[in-house]
């Protein structure tokens, strides 16, 4: 005699019955995975309207980098002493104005400071004041640099500064660094690095021979 569970004739048998507590189990599992690929569809479909929205507003307004230049520049004092490392005494104060050439755009300046170097290598910093800009409007700053600062020349560095040293005139750069947003009407961007580069041929205010002629900077990053 058979003692498995037959099916009744003319039924269709399906094993035993499932589990109330693995039915459960189930259904929560697939509702879990539902939830989830919602959430990644809807983080998905948010980061491409957003990146869309960037764009269209990167192509509706065409930002254009800031235009800097220094307008006036004076050195008062530029002497080297020869030790071990080379000591700079330094008096050095500049103009620099930095407009902002677009329609519909404005800018935010966080943060802001100038570095001079002379022969690759830094002597100073400032900080700058922080400050918002608005559509095609020109701001000025005036950076004053004096001091002394002990400097790593190298012997072809003393050379060219005492070649420079005898007319009187030295090439220095101003170096602009900062962290900058941009205002599209009611967006603000992220903040973005800002480096500008500043070459300047200056003459020692006791040399009548030479003045300083205003110089339009290199926008590196923006």
């Amino acid at each position: 005699m058979n003692q498995g569970r037959e099916a009744p004739l003319g039924r269709a048998y399906y094993g035993p019955p499932i589990p109330r507590e693995q039915r459960y189990e189930q259904r929560n599992r697939s509702c879990y995975c539902c939830l989830l690929s919602t959430l990644i569809k809807t983080f998905i479909a948010f980061c491409l309207a957003l990146g869309i929205t960037a764009l269209v507003l990167w192509l509706v307004f065409r930002p254009n980098r800031v235009e800097v230049s220094v307008e006036k520049a004076s050195l008062t004092s530029f002497n080297l002493t020869a030790t071990s490392p080379t000591n700079l005494h330094y008096n050095l104060s500049a103009d620099i104005s930095i407009r902002n050439p677009n329609k519909k755009i404005g800018i935010y300046y966080d943060w802001l400071e100038a570095d001079p170097f002379y022969q690759g290598h830094r002597f100073d910093w400032q900080a700058l004041p922080s400050f918002y800009q608005g559509h095609k409007n020109t701001t000025m700053l005036y950076p004053v640099f004096e001091g002394n600062s002990a400097i790593g020349l190298g012997v072809s560095d003393v050379e060219d500064f005492n070649k420079e040293n005898k007319t009187s005139f030295f090439n220095v750069d101003i170096w602009l660094f900062g962290q900058v947003r941009y205002k599209f009407g009611s967006v603000t961007t992220r903040r973005y690095t800002m480096r500008v580069k500043c070459e300047l041929g200056l003459p020692l205010l006791a040399n009548p021979a030479a003045s300083f002629t205003r110089t339009e900077c290199d926008v590196v990053d923006y």
